[in-house]
């Protein structure tokens, strides 16, 4: 059973400014998620990960990563 916590790309069990740093990435591809990494980079279910999901991700991390 694989659990997916959205936003948690990194595997820790909370939205991190490890994850940010990782969407950051990708969305700029130098670095790719894939994988169970890229479906929790899924923030907005659009099922792209762009500067939307990051914004996200950067207001979970201001709420002790709790998306919202």
């Amino acid at each position: 059973l694989t659990v997916i916590v959205k936003g948690d790309t990194t595997g820790e069990g909370r939205v991190s400014v490890s994850d940010l740093v990782q969407v950051f990435n990708h969305v700029q591809k130098s670095n790719l998620l894939s994988g169970d990494y890229l479906e929790a980079a899924y923030i907005n279910d659009d099922k792209r990960v762009s500067v939307s999901d990051l914004v996200l991700m950067f207001n979970a991390i201001q709420n002790n990563g709790v998306l919202r």
